[in-house]
């Protein structure tokens, strides 16, 4: 029984791990695709970027829930040559519950769900 709980607890750790790499390629061609094709002007069209989220997470997110992919732009001032130039950030973030299938993981992981919370931060030019 151990042997086997033990291999069942290395299957799902790796689906964990999967998802997580998963997530972390989608927020980052989403927010690459949102720079590029999602820009007009000042203006982000988040569902256009929530979207390409959602088709390159491979289902790993086929329905998100409200509040798990946040879009943001933030505009900062940094100073080039003593003059000062206003960038945008495009930030995407995805907050995702992961749900280990094998009994009594929780316990050694110190609950019952995994959080994987992944970003992705680009120039818009």
């Amino acid at each position: 029984p151990i042997l086997l709980f033990s291999i069942f607890m290395l299957i799902d750790l790796s689906r964990a791990a999967y998802d997580f790499i998963v997530l972390t390629n989608a927020v980052r061609e989403a927010s690459r695709i949102g720079v590029a094709q999602c820009v007009n002007g000042t203006y982000v069209s988040q569902d256009c970027v929530k979207s390409e989220v959602i088709k390159r997470s491979y289902g790993v997110i086929p329905e998100p829930e409200p509040g798990n992919i946040t879009v943001s732009v933030e505009t900062i001032s940094r100073s080039i040559n003593e003059i000062q130039r206003p960038e945008s950030n495009l930030t995407v973030r995805i907050l995702y519950t992961y749900s280990p299938v094998t009994p009594f993981l929780g316990e050694f992981l110190d609950g019952s769900v995994i959080e994987v919370d992944t970003s992705s931060s680009m120039q818009i030019e």
